[in-house]
């Protein structure tokens, strides 16, 4: 009989490593969307891709945008940008929602990106991560 997979939501994982990881200098402002706050320092998350992990079974490799803003100044974004990519370099072995991280990379490194979209721009930094997740078996 083979086993039951039940994949864990990725994006979840993602976002409670981040939670855990920054909460204590940053708070817990790690949101989908934007948050309606945005005078204080947030992470915007984004699931962008992902494929099954064809050499863990029961494994996907997700990717996700990661965009961290700093309404303050450049500084600040770059700094809370460098702490997510950290709190991702160091996630393997975390667990939440059915899915532990097996492996981590940064896809693409920090890049300058304000977000013009808004007036005046807020300051913006961006990378994209990729994580695989092993997902629970019975």
């Amino acid at each position: 009989m083979r086993p039951v997979i039940e994949l864990a939501d990725a994006l979840d994982v993602a976002r409670s490593l981040l939670l855990t990881a920054l909460a204590g200098q940053w708070g817990r402002r790690i949101f989908l969307t934007d948050p309606h706050d945005t005078a204080s320092p947030w992470v915007r998350l984004t699931r962008i891709g992902g494929v099954m992990d064809v050499q863990v079974p029961g494994a996907e490799r997700a990717q996700f945008d990661v965009q961290c803003f700093g309404p303050t100044d450049a500084r600040t974004a770059h700094q809370l940008a460098r702490a997510a990519a950290a709190a991702f370099a160091a996630s393997v072995g975390h667990s939440a929602f059915g899915g532990t991280v097996t492996r981590a990379s940064m896809d693409t490194g920090l890049a300058w990106e304000p977000d013009d979209s808004r007036d005046p721009p807020l300051a913006r930094w961006v990378f994209t991560q990729g994580l695989v997740i092993r997902t629970t078996q019975t």
